[in-house]
């Protein structure tokens, strides 16, 4: 793939230029804006498999392109690596899908199409094709990767030379993909580009995929809107005229642009701010960019932070969607301790499976590179980690009536200003949802410029106001109704109207004191004293509880995970002010065969648990009267 002759690199170089300059204003498509109505996504679009608690998804990149991509992108891959990439929907199929099934994953994403031409990648397709197939009698659900704007201009501008006028230009240069020098960005809004990812569309919905995912999506937001809805109408009439269900439509998410970006449209949210695996992290094991969000002091040496930005991010994301929407995110981040191999140990596979599950979402982990070729392999210490995904991912499936339409029991509302995921946002905001997290305090997210847009059908005990926030008429307007009679909202004490009988204040130390350390226990008493329902409190520190409700089976569930690297011998677990009559006819379960329930002691608004060698991960379903 790579062009190695000068002279037809300065040639394609000199016709790009030309070719931009004499074709490119002439073959924009209409703007989005003149467009009339676009394609919704509605609950009746989704299939019962993909329903929220109802899928383990994993991504399988590979192929021929995929090889290709890999080297002209400069990745940091072994020549094995690349051999099993190239041929794992071939040679290696039959060993990826004996892994799939021992792990219990029933949805991956393969790769269709990643930016090269159609005819370079028509072998591509027909490895996918065989693949999936495979996959389908095996039961597992498929979905075709897809780039949205990606281009590998040595093979587009030789296989498709019109391709040199789709180019995506800023300032009159070529928009390079990143920093890549053989990746150039498309520009969406050129129809013959639109057109030409329609074609690939087209022949994904053919071979029968249950899904389509866009990667990198990087155009403006009135042109990705029309041309996702338009995909999304060729595919529900392909789809008809061969008899079969529409595939479903998911994307790389990015919250700040919904619901003007094309998030409405698509059935399935895929956030791509990336998370890293949950437990201990310690300085020299974290990526220094991931530092950044931190002060410096809060990761000192030889000592961890607890990590709970999943947590986070998973509440940022379902207070902004529809909840009938399945979530998933991206898990492709690496510790330093673990790269390039991405190989990680079995407590880090089963916190990060039990997070996810806990909280409500589902977890689309990248193991291409290392990893991928140490399971191919069957090495040991990929395998060891593979076994404890399976465990645990047979443990939910065999128990998915607990997370099934399962909603977070909260009666905290906590705002925010911040318009993307805050991996790297707001520092204030983020340590307090962490600090909130750690607690066991469940709690909701909603940003403060969607409230007049946000369908939320609940009140709350306490809204807690970030600092440096005036809220304008409007603003309070839709956030008032929101707060339950007898509540509170707790806000900076230099925000209160002098006699506000339904606000108590926070001061500047409480704040100064959760960015430092990540804890400031007299906000906490407050809240504790604000939000007596349905409380929970834990002896142990790195163990925390999420609690949800599932309405279907009259149930509700603590799920206590152990975050810390030594399993814990005793955790003391007290949930207070129940707002459902308790029975003592609780049901403990575990994935692991040491953890057990020592007693357990109910009253109608209490109940308080001991648990026994808590490894990772205890479920207690409480049934209400």
């Amino acid at each position: 793939m790579r062009i190695r002759n000068t002279v037809l690199r300065r040639l394609l170089w000199c016709s790009l230029f030309i070719g931009i300059a004499a074709g490119y204003a002439g073959v924009k498509s209409a703007r989005a804006e003149q467009c009339g109505s676009y394609y919704t996504a509605r609950p009746e679009n989704l299939p019962d498999w993909a329903r929220r608690g109802k899928f383990h998804y994993i991504r399988v990149d590979g192929g021929p392109i995929e090889m290709r991509k890999a080297t002209l992108s400069d990745w940091e891959v072994t020549e094995e690596n690349l051999e099993v990439d190239e041929y794992l929907y071939g040679r290696y199929a039959d060993r990826m899908i004996e892994l799939l099934k021992q792990a219990k994953i029933n949805w991956i994403w393969i790769t269709w199409s990643n930016g090269f031409s159609l005819q370079a990648e028509a072998d591509q397709r027909r490895q996918c094709k065989i693949f999936l197939d495979k996959c389908h009698q095996q039961g597992i659900y498929v979905t075709a990767y897809l780039s949205a704007s990606n281009m590998f201009w040595h093979n587009m501008f030789l296989d498709v030379p019109e391709s040199l006028t789709w180019v995506k230009v800023d300032n009159g240069r070529p928009r390079l993909y990143g920093t890549h020098p053989h990746r150039f960005l498309a520009d969406i809004n050129v129809e013959a580009w639109r057109e030409y990812g329609k074609e690939r569309i087209r022949l994904a919905v053919q071979a029968g995929f249950d899904a389509v995912f866009f990667d990198n999506l990087q155009a403006d937001t009135a042109g990705l809107k029309a041309y996702f809805a338009e995909l999304q109408e060729l595919m529900a009439a392909e789809a008809r005229r061969l008899g079969i269900p529409k595939p479903l439509l998911l994307h790389n998410f990015h919250l700040h642009l919904y619901p003007e970006n094309v998030n409405g449209i698509c059935e399935v949210i895929y956030n791509e701010d990336s998370l890293l695996t949950p437990g201990l992290k310690y300085r020299d094991t974290v990526r220094g960019d991931r530092l950044q969000k931190y002060k410096p002091n809060i990761f000192r040496i030889g000592e961890p932070v607890w990590w709970v930005d999943n947590i986070r991010k998973t509440r940022y994301v379902q207070g902004d969607v529809p909840s009938w929407k399945p979530i998933m995110h991206d898990l492709d981040e690496y510790s330093l301790n673990n790269s390039p191999g991405n190989i990680f140990t079995p407590k880090q596979e089963k916190l990060s499976v039990a997070e996810a599950s806990a909280f409500g979402t589902a977890l689309a982990r990248c193991i291409e590179g290392s990893t991928m070729t140490n399971l191919i392999k069957n090495r040991p210490a990929a395998m060891l980690a593979w076994q404890a995904m399976s465990q645990y991912n047979t443990f939910t499936r065999e128990n998915e009536q607990l997370y099934i339409n399962a909603r977070p029991v909260s009666h905290v509302l906590a705002l925010t200003e911040i318009m993307h995921c805050p991996a790297k946002s707001d520092l204030t905001d983020s340590c307090l949802h962490d600090m909130l997290s750690r607690a066991s305090i469940q709690y909701d997210i909603a940003i403060i410029k969607r409230l007049p847009n946000l369908k939320i059908d609940k009140k709350y005990q306490a809204i807690i106001i970030p600092p440096a926030v005036n809220l304008t008429d409007a603003q309070w307007a839709a956030v008032k109704p929101l707060l339950a009679p007898g509540g509170k909202f707790l806000l900076p004490a230099e925000l209160v109207p002098t006699g506000k009988a339904d606000a108590l204040t926070y001061t500047a130390a409480e704040i100064e004191a959760i960015v430092e350390t990540g804890v400031s226990q007299t906000f906490l008493d407050r809240l504790y004293s604000l939000v007596p329902q349905d409380a929970v409190r834990i002896n142990r520190p790195y163990v925390l509880a999420s609690l949800t409700e599932v309405p279907d089976l009259n149930r509700r569930v603590v799920h206590v995970l152990n975050y810390a690297d030594q399993m814990l011998d005793t955790v003391k677990v007290e949930l207070t002010g129940l707002t459902r009559p308790c029975s003592e006819n609780i049901d403990f379960l575990s994935p692991d065969e040491s953890t057990g329930l020592i007693r357990a002691a109910a009253t109608q608004a209490s109940l308080r648990l001991e648990i026994q060698n808590l490894d990772t991960y205890a479920v207690i379903a409480i049934p209400w009267e």
